[in-house]
């Protein structure tokens, strides 16, 4: 709870995305009968336009009853899209299940990631107000990371440069007599025995 309404960097694993779906911003309508054009804005509680959330109701009809016809090319729409993001197996504490956040994505930050990607997630973290079933708003508050900036981390070991140094060392353990024991020992250290699957992990490896 701390960490509410703060900015945060979040790092971890994409397990789930959703489809990039368009949200509407602002609608543009005409009436025909009095040859008038009507505009509305729209918010949600993710927005961070400013402003209390706006009602979602399309309209049909101006004030005095005639009927609307929107203006499609003159509206507004931002690309949007939700993801779970969880904790990486390695910094998780052993024997506990990793925990998840789930992150919104606007405008050019879609489709950055796909699922299974090591990201770095830079937002803010908000929460989101529940609606009982009286229609009143509860106590209770489901908190989302609002998200303005996503780095993919696997980029950053793929385009890892090696020294001197390294490859001096990576021709030494290369060397070893023992080298494919050693490399099978390192996968899934925690993990005692199953040496046989190891090796075939190693083996099964790009």
């Amino acid at each position: 709870a701390s960490y509410m309404t703060h900015m945060v960097c979040v790092e971890g694993i994409a397990t789930r995305c959703s489809l990039v779906r368009p949200k509407i911003v602002k609608s543009v309508h005409y009436c025909p009968a009095t040859n008038k054009m009507l505009s509305r804005q729209y918010r949600d509680s993710p927005s961070l336009d400013g402003g209390l959330p706006t009602g979602h109701v399309y309209p049909k009809k101006d004030d005095e009853g005639h009927p609307l016809e929107t203006e499609y090319g003159l509206s507004q729409y931002k690309d949007h899209q939700t993801l779970s993001v969880q904790e990486m197996p390695e910094h998780a504490p052993i024997g506990q299940l990793p925990c998840s956040i789930d992150v919104v994505l606007d405008h050019d930050l879609v489709d950055k990631c796909k699922p299974g990607d090591r990201i770095q997630i830079i937002g803010i973290f908000r929460g989101l107000s529940g609606v009982s079933a009286g229609g009143a708003t509860s106590g209770l508050f489901k908190s989302a990371l609002i998200a303005n900036h996503v780095r993919i981390l696997s980029q950053d070991v793929r385009g890892a440069s090696c020294t001197a140094d390294d490859v001096t060392n990576i021709r030494r353990v290369a060397s070893r007599d023992d080298i494919f024991a050693r490399l099978s020992r390192s996968i899934a250290p925690s993990i005692c025995g199953s040496m046989e699957i190891k090796k075939a992990i190693l083996l099964a490896r790009p």
